[in-house]
């Protein structure tokens, strides 16, 4: 198997590790100024000015997204050089055993639909090669494909929710993305795609070390990030009236963050 396959491994643990960053990236898509202004009652003004903010921030928060992305993109390759090729072979049907588990937790927890659960695992398979393929260029030419890759991926799947469903999804991203960040469970469901793939001793010592290497590396980044959506939302606060903020306050609460 070539380099350029997606480390099973990497996919289940990195991903989640952009959780809150693929969300905003989803309501960007969607035009974030005009969702929040039906949910808000914004008069024009005042969704002008919204869209003003979210412009500026986007501008921001574009490029520290794609540094993130740069040291995700060196950890799956890291993580793949370790396989041997019997590993890499039966990586995919263990992606794809770990990728049914995550999308049944996700459904179970919306309560979405049998039909919403299929058409969302459709989705996210459909999207599987697409981003197998993006993985192949070069990281500095793909970085900004992967992006719109992975809005388009947030918007098909954002398509099978309803509104309230949508809002509940990106509280459970985070807490699952908070989770991630627990050194124990990072461990533990390392320690099941360890077991599936029969990782030696030193395999899994070196998984350990480049996935520690790689959460040091983004914790200045993300904490950046944070801090910017933090500006963000102090913002879009000096442009709410008190009804708006209470209202705004409820919506964030609902998504698993307190404003």
């Amino acid at each position: 198997m070539k380099r350029n396959a997606i480390a099973g491994m990497a996919v289940a643990i990195l991903t989640l590790a952009v959780g809150t960053m693929s969300l905003r990236a989803e309501e960007k898509k969607h035009d974030r100024a005009d969702a929040l202004a039906a949910k808000l009652a914004l008069n024009d003004e005042q969704k002008g000015e919204i869209r003003k903010v979210f412009t500026e921030f986007e501008a921001k928060m574009d490029p520290i997204e794609d540094q993130v992305w740069m040291v995700h993109h060196e950890a799956r390759a890291e993580l793949h050089k370790l396989l041997n090729n019997d590993q890499r072979a039966k990586m995919p049907e263990v992606v794809k055993e770990e990728c049914e588990k995550q999308l049944q937790a996700f459904a179970t927890k919306l309560g979405l639909t049998d039909q919403q659960k299929q058409q969302v695992e459709k989705t996210a398979m459909q999207f599987e090669k697409k981003f197998k393929d993006l993985a192949a260029q070069n990281p500095e030419n793909a970085r900004k494909q992967f992006r719109e890759l992975k809005h388009e991926l947030f918007t098909a799947v954002g398509q099978e929710l309803t509104n309230e469903e949508r809002i509940r999804a990106q509280g459970v991203l985070r807490e699952e993305f908070h989770q991630w960040r627990q050194p124990e469970f990072r461990r533990e469901h390392l320690k099941v795609f360890a077991d599936k793939l029969a990782l030696n001793a030193e395999q899994r010592t070196q998984a350990e070390k480049i996935l520690t290497d790689c959460e040091q590396r983004i914790e200045k980044p993300v904490a950046q990030l944070k801090e910017l959506h933090e500006q963000e939302l102090a913002a879009m606060d000096k442009v709410l009236n008190d009804e708006q903020r209470a209202k705004l306050k409820e919506i964030m609460k609902s998504r698993g963050r307190n404003q």
